[in-house]
C-alpha cells in the first residue's frame, strides 16, 4: 500500500435522514465526528436518540452507535457521493451485531452480525 496524503476533510456536520427514515444529527471537529442517532426501525425505533462517534479522513466518514439497553453495536462507513439530482448523499454499509445470551451462543450466535447498506440525504 502506498503512502499518501489524504484530501481535506469534508465536513459533514448536520442532519441526515437514511433512505429507510433513521435520523442522525453530525458534528465534525477536525478528523471526527460526534452526534446522535434516532433509529426508524428495529427495536430501537423511536426509542430516543442514541450516542454516535466516530472519524472522518476526506470524504469517508466511518462511525459507530450503541443501542445500550438494546445490547446492540452498528457501525457504518461511507463515502459522500451526491445523488442523482446532485443533493448532499452519503452511501454507506453497515455490520451490525446484536447479543445473543451465553446460554443460548452455541446455537444462536451465527445470527447475531448482520450487514447492510443505506443511503443518507442531507436535510439540514
Amino acid at each position: 500500500m502506498r503512502t499518501r496524503a489524504p484530501p481535506p476533510n469534508l465536513d459533514f456536520s448536520g442532519t441526515w435522514k437514511s433512505a429507510r427514515g433513521s435520523v442522525m444529527a453530525l458534528e465534525t471537529s477536525g478528523n471526527e465526528v460526534t452526534g446522535h442517532y434516532k433509529s426508524a426501525i428495529g427495536e430501537a425505533e423511536g426509542e430516543g436518540s442514541f450516542p454516535l462517534r466516530g472519524f472522518v479522513s476526506g470524504d469517508l466518514v466511518s462511525y459507530t452507535v450503541n443501542f445500550g439497553r438494546f445490547a446492540t453495536l452498528v457501525s457504518w462507513v461511507g463515502q459522500f457521493a451526491p445523488d442523482d439530482h446532485s443533493a448532499p448523499a452519503l452511501r454507506t454499509v453497515f455490520i451490525a451485531a446484536v447479543n445473543v445470551e451465553e446460554q443460548n451462543e452455541a446455537d444462536h450466535a451465527w445470527g447475531s452480525v448482520r450487514t447492510g447498506s443505506d443511503t443518507y440525504t442531507k436535510i439540514t
